[in-house]
């Protein structure tokens, strides 16, 4: 998940399809494919040449997040 972009760098965080796991609960309700959590323990940068297509886009309290396939990391 997109957390911000700038200068050709992207910032994202990991959201697994575990619901055993902790962070933030996401539902298919707000858009994801599946209920999922988002684990802002799982950080990264990378450029936005990395990457290829959006899988979903999630709306919370205002804010469009876009979600792309971690294999095409």
């Amino acid at each position: 998940m997109v957390l911000f972009g700038e200068l050709g760098n992207i910032v994202i965080a990991g959201i697994t399809t575990n619901l055993q796991m902790k962070g933030i609960r996401i539902s298919t309700k707000e858009g994801a494919a599946q209920d999922s959590v988002i684990k802002l323990n799982y950080i990264f940068t990378i450029t936005d040449g990395a990457i290829i297509k959006t899988v979903f886009q999630l709306k919370l309290s205002g804010v469009l997040l876009h979600c792309w396939p971690a294999h095409n990391l």
